[in-house]
């Protein structure tokens, strides 16, 4: 698994919109490797699934023939939980459940003009699923691309409130 420096961007969001004013927004880009794994186990470091990924999203991934959706949620997850600081590189690698799970990324159907029905595609969306997370404020964007060898996410947290800079 490489993971890419997290870096502090303007007020602009991923799509290139101007975010609102007084917003603080901090970035996070993982990067993670599927060429070198034979099997799910194998990303995620032997960790069980159930540990890193909800019944939606194992439902989902499972859907597909190869591992680049699940590798692909894997890299946001990873991200979003490194701006959570839960260090969740080292809880994969020793087994330990931080809530991964419940940082569901699922596609967002909610302004689909097909209806909650449709199975096309839509953007990644961030749910947080626990009560653990309750008091995370702010909003998310979420963005997941890959190859056949390579998954990577780049994940906004936008936070409000009034940042005074040197």
């Amino acid at each position: 698994m490489g993971t890419m420096t997290a870096s502090a961007v303007d007020a602009r969001g991923l799509a290139g919109a101007l975010a609102p004013a007084g917003s603080l927004l901090a970035t996070r880009t993982e990067v993670v490797a599927v060429d070198g794994a034979k099997s799910l186990g194998d990303l995620l470091h032997g960790c069980p699934t159930g540990l890193v990924f909800s019944n939606a999203e194992q439902r989902l991934c499972g859907m597909r023939d190869d591992l680049t959706g699940w590798a692909g949620r894997l890299a946001a997850k990873l991200a979003v939980a490194t701006l959570l600081d839960l260090e969740p590189v080292a809880a994969l690698r020793e087994r330990r459940d931080i809530g991964l799970a419940h940082l569901e990324v699922l596609p967002d159907r909610g302004d689909c003009p097909d209806g909650p029905g449709c199975l096309g595609p839509h953007p990644p969306a961030l749910h947080l699923g626990s009560p653990a997370f309750a008091g995370v404020e702010g909003r998310w964007q979420l963005s997941i691309s890959h190859t056949r060898s390579r998954a990577m996410a780049l994940v906004a947290r936008y936070s409000e409130g009034t940042v005074n800079l040197p």
